[in-house]
């Protein structure tokens, strides 16, 4: 039943003066505190639901929802460093990361902490950079060293043969050096004999060939333009005017050398390799800062020379330093990103370079079991008696291992709380007309016991006073020969009015009666509902006797029956 929908009047009663008290019995839920049981995801890490074994009673207030903390260990990830190969663009970087351990409570990304040692090849001088740290120098006691991130191929994946510029920066020793410094292998001339620079003395010659493979043409400088010691910037461009190449040299910003309208069948300037050619008939020549600008990249022409402070190619590169080589140790830098609070996959942002024994650790995590308990809110239905009628997961949670124990605070209230309350309304006699249900109670299991105090009773006397006011302003007073309270009538006599006459009392007017003494007053009022005017001789009344006596001594033939005055 839960709520009180109304109550029926068995009998209305008589004699209330003032509306009774109604009492209804209290509900009869027998269970107090609330029970409920929790549900994990499919993973079985949250909590996806909670469902009630026992919704309780007399709940009036919201109970506070406890779910037990997760018991997931708190882990720190942990991952294995995979490197790239020796052969790879740039030898010994990092190319990927292999997850063995997601951890755990991870409230933000942790830092990877990447631990490794670096070596430079040892054909890399850092005594002498034009850049950074190190350069390049030519080593007879070596062999020759090939870097292949260079790519002939522009940003849609076509070949670039033209309007392309190889740059680098160059410094020769005070010796005289005659031979090949820098080659170029191609597809149709994989040693790079046709496609290479020489160096001749203290100046530079640049070789090609076309297409086919067979030897093209070559320029050089003149007038020893490479000053012993020095560093100098050296540019090799070939520009296509729409019909033919023009290939020229140009160091530190003037040009060297040049050919005009070479035919368009050119090939490659360079197709993915460098080879540095370490040999005694060069040894002791440098490089540093060496780039490939293709027709899309920015160019960095004749007439815009990087100084001797900057360098134009930016060392710290963050991937394969493709067309480039700045011959620097790149520093490795990795970022960790974290999914259901757990790490989830990296972004290499470096991947270093010359490196060997790379491992990885991560920050601890931040949260606890405590940051990960699952919370619910529960809502309590007043209408059935304090019962909770649900419980909402508010948060999943995270980390369980095995579904957790669900506990809901005890009930505050009683059934008193949840009793329901009435008023009765009176008719003008005194007697009950209805009952108002003011408040419907819950907990109800059966129907309750209503209980409607009892009327209060007169203190009226024989002897008493009843008045009434007439409309008129005329008061009647009369003595109370009997009020009986089971019925409420009252009996009078003796009736007297405020201005000498007859009246009787009348029907929806109040009367006021009991007794009227300064000392003790003790009246009531009432409405009348109706006048009965009782003028019926009782049997032991003597009229019929007087009336006959009155005949035999009266005799009214005469004219004056009582006798003739004297």
């Amino acid at each position: 039943m839960s709520r009180i929908t109304n109550i029926s009047l068995t009998d209305s009663g008589f004699g209330y003066a003032t509306a009774p008290t109604i009492t209804i019995s209290l509900p009869g839920g027998d269970s107090a505190s609330a029970t409920a049981v929790a549900s994990l995801n499919l993973e079985g890490t949250q909590v996806l639901s909670i469902s009630l074994t026992d919704s309780g009673y007399y709940y009036t207030n919201t109970p506070t929802v406890t779910i037990d903390l997760p018991t997931t260990a708190i882990q720190s990830a942990a991952a294995t460093v995979n490197l790239d190969s020796a052969t790879a663009p740039l030898p010994l970087s990092i190319s990927s990361l292999s997850l063995s351990n997601a951890g755990s409570y991870y409230q933000i990304e942790p830092e990877v902490i990447l631990n490794f040692t670096q070596s430079p090849p040892t054909t890399w001088e850092n005594s002498e950079a034009k850049y950074g740290t190190y350069s390049y120098k030519l080593n007879q006691n070596y062999n020759d060293s090939d870097y292949t991130n260079f790519s002939n191929k522009d940003s849609a994946g076509a070949d670039v043969k033209y309007d392309h510029i190889l740059e680098f920066w160059v410094k020769t020793p005070s010796d005289t050096l005659v031979g090949d410094i820098l080659k170029f292998p191609q597809v149709n001339d994989t040693s790079g004999e046709k496609n290479q620079i020489e160096i001749n003395g203290q100046n530079l010659v640049y070789k090609w060939s076309e297409a086919s493979g067979v030897s093209g043409s070559s320029i050089q400088s003149s007038g020893d333009q490479l000053t012993p010691e020095d560093w100098h910037f050296v540019q090799i461009i070939r520009d296509f005017d729409g019909a033919a190449v023009d290939v020229k040299m140009y160091i530190d910003g003037a040009v060297a050398d040049y050919v005009d309208n070479r035919p368009t069948n050119i090939d490659n300037l360079i197709q993915s390799t460098v080879r540095f050619i370490n040999d005694s008939s060069v040894n002791g020549v440098m490089f540093d800062a060496i780039r490939l600008n293709q027709n899309d990249s920015p160019i960095f022409g004749p007439d815009n020379i990087p100084d001797s402070d900057r360098n134009p190619y930016n060392l710290i590169l963050s991937d394969s330093n493709e067309n480039y080589l700045g011959f620097e140790l790149l520093t490795p830098a990795v970022l960790a990103t974290i999914a259901n609070n757990v790490v989830s996959n990296f972004t290499i942002t470096n991947k270093g370079n010359y490196l060997s024994g790379v491992t990885a650790t991560f920050d601890s995590p931040t949260g606890g079991p405590s940051d990960f308990r699952a919370t619910a809110l529960a809502t309590v239905d007043s209408g059935s008696g304090g019962r909770i009628s649900s419980i909402a997961v508010t948060d999943s949670g995270d980390f369980y291992l095995t579904t957790p124990n669900v506990t809901i605070d005890s009930a505050t209230g009683t059934a008193a709380d949840y009793r329901a309350t009435a008023i009765a309304t009176l008719t003008d006699s005194g007697a009950i007309s209805s009952i108002t249900i003011t408040d419907s109670g819950g907990g109800y299991v059966t129907a309750p016991t209503v209980t409607i105090s009892k009327p209060a009773g007169t203190n009226v006397k024989k002897g008493d006073t009843a008045t009434q006011t007439l409309s008129s302003g005329v008061t009647i007073n009369s003595e109370i020969v009997k009020y009986s309270d089971s019925d409420g009538i009252l009996y009078l006599a003796h009736v007297g009015a405020s201005d000498g006459k007859y009246h009787t009392y009348v029907s929806g007017r109040d009367i006021t009666f009991g007794r009227f003494s300064d000392l003790d007053p003790i009246t009531y009022t009432r409405k009348v509902l109706s006048v009965t005017e009782d003028n019926t001789l009782s049997n032991n009344e003597q009229n019929d006797e007087f009336g006959s006596i009155a005949d035999d001594f009266l005799d009214f033939t005469e004219d004056n029956p009582f006798g003739e005055p004297s």
